[in-house]
């Protein structure tokens, strides 16, 4: 379930709900290339938040959001990433979609991972004055600048999904956050599980990352090498930048193959998205190296879900993921930018919190992720 600071609030997540709102108003259509423990049964995106979150929301005086505020004539505009990445495309449509249908007008300025595309549409954002910028930061440090531009303008900012810098974060009105730490862990914890059941008792592991400048990828790694250096017998040996790009981590991932080729081979490998993840199961096969074979074959984890992740588990090739799902996400972060448009308080930060997805829990999830 969602997590907030010490004096915040969480949501119920109502995805299931603002799902059917969004497929009323059109199927979400993206490319298929491309954003606990294993089994876990606790809250997780698709589920309602417990009893305790509204215990915890009422006493620090935050109702948590249980349906969208009106907000008839508000103006938004959301400078975040390309669409051309499936996790973008997702949040992106559904975002829009969602606070469309509660009234509100939204403009959607893109940029591919380019911190100076992010800064120009940042710049036009202010020019055009809306009630509220939304951001999903590509250079969390640079677009400190342009949000306290805004601020200076007297217009609000909600950053959502990556963490700003501290003097960016300091300013926004609001952050609404993965929590890429625990993504970093799940996908840590994937991996050593997988090895385990498939009788590998030591072995080296490769990560092929988001890109890496971006908080988002820095927390998942923290989490990850973390989490990893429990079990020493598993080494992490290669850190690689895939930039969040399916074609460029294929071309990693069959490099790595060859390099460790006469060294052992690689045991396992952290895809960072899970469209990454699926990307190198071809690679590993060229390279005969059996991904998913439960006699010592390769491991392959992600840490988010996405319908490649999906195909690729079900089939057996990528052990397991995480359930953070941009669907989810926008439709939960709605509810909280309704809030505020409105004109309610809302927390200053609140964390989403995900599970890891294997075989083992996958058809509870699997609706959430297949985007």
């Amino acid at each position: 379930m969602p997590t907030v600071n010490e004096d915040s609030a969480s949501p119920r997540n109502v995805l299931f709900r603002l799902s059917a709102i969004c497929l009323l108003l059109g199927a979400l259509t993206i490319l298929a290339v491309g954003c606990g423990s294993s089994g876990d049964d606790t809250s997780s995106p698709s589920a309602e938040a417990p009893a305790s979150t509204t215990a915890e929301s009422t006493a620090a005086g935050l109702e948590a959001p249980t349906a969208m505020a009106d907000i008839s004539g508000k103006d938004v505009t959301l400078v975040s990433c390309t669409s051309q990445n499936p996790y973008c495309g997702a949040y992106n449509k559904t975002l829009t979609e969602v606070l469309e249908g509660a009234g509100a007008s939204v403009t959607v300025l893109e940029n591919n991972y380019d911190a100076t595309v992010e800064a120009q549409d940042m710049g036009q954002a202010i020019s055009r004055a809306p009630d509220l910028i939304v951001t999903l930061p590509t250079d969390p440090v640079g677009i400190a600048i342009n949000v306290r531009r805004a601020e200076e303008a007297g217009i609000p900012v909600i950053d959502v999904v990556g963490p700003l810098s501290p003097e960016g974060a300091e300013i926004a009105a609001s952050s609404l956050l993965t929590n890429d730490e625990e993504l970093g862990r799940i996908a840590a914890r994937n991996l050593q599980t997988g090895l385990k059941e498939a009788g590998v008792d030591s072995g080296k592991i490769a990560a092929i990352t988001g890109t890496a400048s971006m908080l988002i990828t820095k927390a998942r790694m923290e989490g990850f090498e973390d989490e990893l250096s429990k079990t020493p017998e598993y080494e992490l040996v290669e850190v690689q930048d895939g930039n969040w790009d399916p074609v460029q981590t294929a071309q990693i991932a069959g490099s790595l193959f060859s390099k460790y080729a006469s060294k052992g081979g690689l045991q396992g490998v952290y895809g960072m998205a899970d469209y990454q993840a699926s990307a190198i199961v071809p690679p590993a096969e060229q390279a005969g190296l059996n991904p998913g074979d439960p006699n010592g074959g390769l491991v392959i984890t992600g840490s988010n879900c996405a319908p490649t992740g999906i195909e690729a588990i079900e089939e057996g090739t990528m052990y397991g993921g995480a359930t953070q799902s941009p669907t989810t996400q926008a439709s939960d972060h709605a509810l909280w930018i309704a809030k505020f448009l409105s004109g309610e308080e809302i927390p200053k930060t609140v964390f989403d919190e995900h599970v890891a997805l294997t075989k083992d829990n996958l058809a509870k999830y699997k609706a959430e992720c297949m985007f």
